[in-house]
């Protein structure tokens, strides 16, 4: 499934296929590649270095054709097909079957540069776009005035795990907490340090509820009342109370009548109160009165309506302070100081500091000058996934100023839309914008799905004239078709698009489909589908939703 920019854009003229294989399809030049899920993405990035390495009269070398990608596992596996291809294709040459574009090398020379190729491929620069960015940093250090050590040294991601490690081992952090968010990763300290990884990204500095709630008991004290009477009354509210068997509440209720009477809270008993499931002070609703409590207005109190009081002014404190979200934050809160400290001392960067680094550096002339001085072709993988710091990174070094090597920048934009890792559309179509239509090609046969499936989808998207609109730019995505490339293959269970077309109210909800209509008609429509791929033996086959 490809996309371009429709005419009303008038960003787009014709798209052309791009076809790798074919010894005439010029690589030579600034190319916008749209490549759909399944339609040999991969395949033609590694083929498209093969053939910078082996055509022209000055062919590429290996360390003068970077590739970037966007997570290190895809860098690893495109550096794997990558070598594997460069292999089979030497294998091709002494073989004498030297077709598609090998036809125009000469078997001397062929062999003579796949061969040089592979004895130098560890030094091929195919990174992730951070390692790019701290690689040239790392290089050339003194024009980009970043202290940065070489990859060699802590990774940013192990540092976090250490801070993390740290903190928990910090005896100031009170126990409860550490067993309330244990708690919530199921006892699993490891699960524990990776949701703090990921909360570690949040700069959120959230307030410390756990003592606004011990500030406000001890303005309570204030009130003169006294700690034997509150704790009588009490005792004869719970009875007066719906579900108050809980053999702590009477303890809990003394416990709190001794702290606004004046006493001080112990370490112990207040990790008790925090860490506890149950309050007894959660019971004083009004909403949870017995209804066969007649006397409950003429009860003997020795403060009337002090405990309604104390339920709705600590209750949703009490509640905050020991909120497992809320303590996360906290403690990555403290986590994020000591992963500051770690990172002055061993001189380790984040992924956002090292592009801030990056974009700042390639402004000086002559770091642009060594880092695009370096590359004769420069091939962006997952070109959706670039966010807009990492595509000025890119501008700046590969289309401006005096030595511009061939850029290759490969992505779909349908995937951009969700935004992964900052990604934005806009940067995305600012590309296509930058090299132009003359640039753009599509590759135009998806590989992983049969023919009937690929009919249908392009008559379904292809009815829509403006299948994904911008709204901050003049236009809209189109569908373009794709061919298949598996043929028909065995017969399918039922045609590959199958609509459920249901009907209902939303009343006053704001969500479609409603429960109701999941209930009644979809989770059945759905089941009933299960069933019959079973009867059938296709438990293989997916359901889109």
């Amino acid at each position: 499934m490809q996309t371009g920019l429709t005419q009303s854009s008038k960003l787009l003229g014709a798209i052309l296929s791009f076809d790798i294989l074919d010894p005439n399809q010029n690589i030579f030049q600034n190319t916008f590649l749209q490549a759909s899920a399944g339609t040999g993405k991969t395949f033609a990035i590694q083929h498209l270095i093969s053939r910078f390495l082996l055509e022209g009269e000055e062919p590429y070398k290996i360390d003068q054709i970077l590739a970037i990608t966007f997570t290190r596992e895809a860098a690893k596996e495109m550096k794997e097909r990558v070598q594997q291809n460069l292999r089979a294709l030497r294998m091709s040459v002494i073989s004498g079957q030297m077709e598609g574009y090998l036809t125009g090398v000469s078997t001397q020379k062929a062999l003579e540069r796949l061969e040089e190729a592979e004895l130098s491929f560890d030094s091929a620069p195919i990174y992730t776009i951070h390692g790019f960015c701290k690689k040239m940093l790392v290089e050339s250090a003194l024009q980009a005035s970043f202290p940065l050590k070489s990859d060699g040294d802590f990774d940013h991601r192990e540092l976090m795990r250490r801070s993390i490690k740290d903190t928990l081992g910090d005896p100031e952090i009170p126990k409860w907490e550490l067993m309330r968010l244990l708690g919530r990763a199921r006892m699993d300290f490891d699960r524990l340090v990776n949701q703090l990884v990921v909360a570690m990204e949040n700069s959120e500095e959230p307030e410390d509820s756990a003592a606004e709630l011990g500030e406000t008991l001890f303005s309570l004290q204030e009130r003169g009342a006294k700690g034997g009477l509150l704790a009588g009354d009490f005792a004869q509210l719970l009875p007066h109370h719906k579900r108050v068997g809980n053999p702590a509440f009477p303890e809990q209720a003394e416990q709190l009548a001794k702290w606004i009477g004046g006493e001080s809270p112990t370490e112990s008993a207040w990790g008790e109160l925090m860490s506890g499931s149950e309050w007894f002070l959660e019971r004083f609703a009004t909403s949870n009165v017995r209804l066969r409590a007649p006397d409950f207005d003429t009860l003997p109190l020795h403060y009337p309506g002090f405990s309604q009081e104390l339920h709705d002014l600590l209750v949703p404190l009490w509640k905050k302070a020991r909120d497992p979200a809320r303590l996360l934050k906290r403690l990555a809160s403290r986590c994020r100081k000591r992963f500051q400290e770690l990172k002055a001392v061993h001189e380790v960067h984040s992924p956002d500091e090292i592009l801030e680094a990056m974009e700042k550096a390639s402004q000086n002339s002559e770091f642009h000058r060594h880092v695009s001085g370096k590359f004769k072709a420069v091939i962006i993988d997952e070109f959706q996934d670039t966010d807009p710091l990492q595509w000025k990174i890119i501008r700046t070094l590969f289309l401006e100023g005096e030595k511009k090597p061939h850029l290759f920048l490969v992505g779909d934009p349908k995937q951009s839309i969700y935004g992964f890792r900052k990604a934005d559309v806009y940067a995305y179509m600012d590309g296509y914008k930058v090299l132009g239509e003359k640039s753009c090609a599509n590759l135009t046969t998806n590989y992983r799905s049969r023919t009937a499936l690929i009919d249908a989808l392009n008559a379904l998207f292809g009815k829509s004239e403006k299948w994904m609109e911008l709204p901050r730019l003049p236009g809209a995505l189109t569908y373009q078709p794709v061919r298949a490339g598996k043929g028909e293959g065995r017969k399918e269970l039922g045609a590959p698009i199958e609509f459920c077309l249901g009907s209902g109210s939303i009343g006053r909800g704001r969500s479609f489909p409603t429960r109701s209509l999941e209930q009644g008609f979809l989770f059945p429509f759905i089941a009933a589908r299960v069933v019959e791929h079973r009867q059938y033996h296709q438990m293989n086959k997916s359901i889109l939703l």
